[in-house]
């Protein structure tokens, strides 16, 4: 079992109306949701949006991919050739995930016995070493590096920030595999009228779970596509590698959200729900696990699914 702890200042800042912790277990039924819809050999409807988001059908067994190079700086085996790194089936390791994260964790009221700790206090707990110049936070022994290798997210709203390495931390009693904790989520609780997923709490948290030590899925590299600048994102998943986008987080959380819109329906209906465009299989190979990035084109013809459009249907599968 793991542990996450709220700090106060996310139901000061949340809880009007709402506990903090909501938000997350609403994240964790997403996860288990997604899981049963792809497990489900009859859900066509939500294998298609797997397929789109990671690159490969649900299917697809016989190749294995690396997992990201954050995962193996949390373990301290960086900068190994890929032949080198723990591979793994995409379909069976986003099951796994989705599975771990959904029964797996449990909220204590121990911070130090947390794995994962989430503030919403504009980081008004950090401070600058004075020897180093580094930022770090004294409460949780926990420091943002200067090094870009260590994949610190600079500058966004949900920062990820690594931890001291157990031996350099002054209390022995903080749980040693604290390697995240969430800071500094959106600044007011958006809703879906919105129009933008990714201004969504319940989003935001799984997104940065999946950042985790026990996960380890990353934002892109810019290095993979420098035109764009961003590394998470609907676009950002469409235009990159297979290798890089399947350990994406932005693509754990939107599957976990398509699992929502899947079970949404207007008021009153009984039946149907909210899908990726179906005309993704009017698409030659749109299935085919030998992929080419031609097919995630958002200007290649019949691609709404690419554009990220979520259609209702009533004949929704399951």
């Amino acid at each position: 079992m793991k542990y996450y702890w709220i700090d106060p200042s996310c139901d000061e800042k949340y809880g009007k109306n709402i506990k903090f912790d909501t938000y997350i277990v609403e994240a964790r039924a997403l996860a288990r949701r997604a899981l049963e819809r792809l497990q489900s050999p009859t859900d066509t409807d939500f294998a298609r949006v797997f397929n789109i988001l990671f690159k490969t059908p649900k299917t697809a067994t016989q190749k294995k991919y690396p997992l990201s190079e954050l995962w193996h700086v949390m373990r301290g085996k960086s900068g190994l050739p890929d032949e080198q790194k723990t591979k793994v089936s995409i379909p069976e390791h986003v099951m796994a995930t989705l599975a771990d994260f959904a029964d797996d964790w449990e909220l204590t009221d121990d911070r130090k016995k947390a794995h994962v700790r989430v503030y919403a206090d504009n980081g008004a707990r950090m401070c600058v070493d004075a020897a180093t110049g580094e930022m770090h936070d004294p409460i949780n022994h926990i420091k943002l590096c200067n090094d870009p290798t260590d994949y610190i997210l600079k500058g966004v709203s949900a920062q990820v920030i690594f931890n001291i390495p157990a031996d350099q931390g002054p209390d022995k009693e903080e749980n040693p595999e604290r390697a995240t904790e969430k800071r500094d989520m959106p600044g007011e609780p958006w809703k879906l009228e919105y129009g933008d997923i990714f201004f969504l709490v319940t989003y935001v948290v799984a997104l940065e779970f999946m950042h985790a030590i026990a996960y380890g899925f990353s934002d892109g590299s810019r290095t993979h596509n420098e035109a764009m600048g961003d590394t998470a994102g609907w676009e950002y998943i469409m235009s990159e590698k297979k290798e890089i986008c399947w350990h994406n987080a932005d693509a754990m959380s939107l599957l976990m959200m398509a699992a929502g819109f899947a079970d949404m329906r207007p008021y009153e209906e009984t039946k149907g729900g909210y899908t990726i465009h179906r005309d993704w299989d009017k698409i030659p190979g749109s299935n085919d696990p030998d992929v080419t990035n031609e097919k995630w084109d958002v200007d290649y013809p019949l691609n709404d699914s690419a554009k990220g459009r979520f259609v209702r249907y009533s004949d929704m599968t399951n």
